[in-house]
């Protein structure tokens, strides 16, 4: 079938269609004034970025209408795509990678269904930059790791096919009629909110969305409070796990307790979101596997999926360390020492080329993490994807498939120091804002660690094996693929950190083996040489070969140190608060200070503020301060 052939495409005026690189197919309206424009274009070929945005220059003509210009391939099977609108920094609407187009059908189908253009864009924004992930429809906030909820149907077959069965009758139903399709019985709670119960207990509460409500802007439904702040609080106060919001096309379901979800954020920035028009047939029996009562249940399977997470982002954690400590580290510092033109390695030289290293690493894995979390604009600008390291991260892949050598020019190492500079400085054309943190700072005054590295080059045999062992990670199954850094916590690169600012390099000056507590030793049988006479290798304080975490404060450990230290400290504010009663002030609400003095992987802090956040946010509900509340708005 034709692509949106059942909507009865209008054709497109004679003048545009004699301007543009591309047979027009039609044209169709969303709703309200300055209606979503979908434009359908026939291209002979995979279109360019330039005569994408030309086609949509020439339709938008600077009108208020957003326009999606969708142009299918020649065999019909992928579309490429530009808009709705410019980005305010570029100018230019953002061109997505080609994508099958059942997707984007699905997409627009969606988009034009949408109450007005508002409704319309936003959905677009939303959900054109992820639709490049496997399984659209389904949006993980730091919540599951991606890789163990695309495996969830391989692991759980003898669970799919009734999942599936359960939610292809009821994926046309929303909000209560939803719920209750999927197990629950509401019941009201005071606020706009509902509990949602299944076999005598209570599981969730739940939120519904009135259109143009947002989930995290202030309402005076909800006490002039966010949707989900009033939800989390009386979640808390009810002891539940979970709050489900929910609105006229999407379901999300955000944990109430602190710390769950391998991202480690904030709880109202931890979510996994399902919108059901976007899942296809064998994608739908996520809606069952993840939302239903039977999974929200104790062991159920959310529960799985989240240990399953857990698990797979512990075992990528441990990869990621080793790989750095053991390779990346190692054979960045002698590729650095080499560009220098070491010929002498006194203990001055050694540690400013690790300062060198370290600087490299931490900035690759800045951009590697900021990529994957959409901070860098790896998604909605193709211009920054040339030099993106997730297009790199493809491109090692291919390599290692097509065995393709490495080869002596400096070709990545360059770019990537584009990459830096472009970070550092900001560069309009790819959408990067200057960042200015120092850490990618290359002047000599400011930086002379920095500065070296501008003035080095290291070739792609040096750089790419390197690269490789950062990006590229292979699983418990045998299979290589980009490293998912959004199943990463900033626990993991505290970890990462505090455990190299522990180590050193050393010169060897014989050859050198392991002993049984991976501390380097003299060896002389050929078998058993790790580090040769004269290479440079990573060693801790203790001359061991990696220093694997033992440095951080244990989760175990951090819990502790809450509950016996920070939890009594709020207890304490807290009834300062009340003694105070219509007396206290915004002043005496955020008067309470925590340090971590001995701070080096940032583990306590971060939970701290966690622990924090929850107990001030259910205060607030049980006893609102009006100067609270307005310095919360203005903020």
């Amino acid at each position: 079938m034709a692509f949106l052939a059942d909507l009865d495409l209008r054709p497109l005026p004679p003048a545009y269609s004699s301007e543009i690189a591309f047979d027009p197919i039609g044209l169709t309206f969303g709703a309200g004034p300055n209606p979503l424009e979908v434009l359908v274009l026939q291209a002979d070929r995979r279109p360019t970025a330039s005569k994408l945005r030309a086609a949509w220059t020439k339709r938008s003509a600077g009108r208020a209408s957003p326009i999606l210009v969708v142009a299918l391939h020649a065999d019909g099977t992928k579309v490429s795509i530009c808009g709705p609108v410019a980005h305010p920094q570029t100018n230019k609407p953002p061109v997505y990678p080609p994508m099958a187009a059942d997707k984007a059908e699905r997409i627009c189908r969606s988009a034009l269904e949408k109450a007005d253009r508002h409704a319309a864009l936003a959905f677009l924004q939303d959900t054109l930059p992820e639709a490049r992930d496997k399984i659209l429809g389904v949006l993980n906030q730091g919540l599951l790791a991606t890789h163990a909820l695309e495996q969830a149907a391989l692991q759980r077959r003898d669970q799919w096919g009734e999942a599936v069965g359960h939610s292809k009758p009821i994926r046309q139903q929303r909000k209560r009629p939803l719920l209750q399709k999927l197990g629950f019985n509401i019941e009201r709670r005071t606020g706009n909110l509902w509990a949602l119960n299944a076999a005598d207990r209570t599981l969730a509460i739940a939120v519904f969305l009135n259109q143009g409500e947002n989930v995290n802007s202030r309402s005076e439904r909800f006490g002039n409070r966010s949707p989900i702040e009033a939800a989390l609080a009386r979640a808390d106060n009810e002891a539940l796990p979970y709050v489900i919001a929910a609105t006229d096309d999407a379901i999300r379901l955000y944990p109430a307790q602190t710390g769950v979800g391998v991202g480690q954020r904030g709880r109202s920035e931890t979510f996994v979101q399902l919108h059901p028009d976007l899942l296809s047939d064998d994608d739908i029996g996520y809606l069952w596997l993840l939302f239903s009562a039977e999974a929200l249940r104790p062991n159920g399977t959310f529960d799985e999926a989240l240990a399953d997470s857990r698990q797979y982002a512990t075992d990528l954690g441990t990869r990621l360390r080793n790989r750095i400590y053991e390779d990346v580290i190692p054979g960045l510092a002698e590729s650095i020492a080499e560009a220098r033109g070491m010929t002498a390695a006194d203990r001055e030289a050694l540690d400013f080329t690790y300062q060198m290293a370290l600087t490299v690493l931490f900035r690759l894995l800045f951009s590697a993490y900021a990529e994957d979390k959409g901070l860098l604009p790896y998604r909605t600008n193709d211009e920054y994807e040339d030099y993106s390291l997730n297009l790199k991260a493809q491109q090692l892949l291919e390599r290692e498939r097509q065995r393709t050598p490495f080869d002596d020019a400096p070709l990545m190492w360059n770019r990537v120091q584009d990459l830096f500079a472009a970070i550092d400085r900001g560069n309009h054309g790819l959408g990067i804002p200057p960042y200015n943190g120092g850490l990618f700072d290359s002047d000599p005054v400011t930086s002379p660690v920095g500065a070296a590295i501008k003035d080095i080059s290291l070739s792609d045999q040096q750089f790419g094996p390197l690269l490789n062992k950062l990006l590229i990670d292979e699983t418990r199954d045998g299979l290589p693929g980009p490293v998912d850094f959004r199943s990463l916590s900033v626990r993991e690169f505290g970890t990462i950190y505090e455990g190299l600012l522990q180590s050193e390099l050393s010169l060897a000056q014989t050859d050198l083996g392991l002993g049984k507590d991976g501390l380097y030793l003299p060896e002389t049988r050929a078998s058993r040489i790790v580090v040769r006479e004269g290479e440079i290798y990573l060693h801790n304080a203790s001359g061991k070969r990696k220093a694997t975490g033992s440095y951080y404060t244990k989760s175990f450990a951090v819990e502790h140190l809450l509950d016996h230290a920070l939890e009594p400290a709020l207890d304490d504010h807290l009834a300062r608060l009340e003694a105070l009663g219509d007396r206290a002030s915004s002043d005496d609400f955020f008067d309470f200070r925590a340090a971590d003095i001995a701070m080096g992987s940032g583990h306590f802090l971060v939970a701290a503020i966690d622990r924090i956040e929850k107990r001030f946010s259910t205060y607030l509900t049980d006893n609102p301060i009006a100067d609270v509340t307005n310095e919360l708005a203005r903020l």
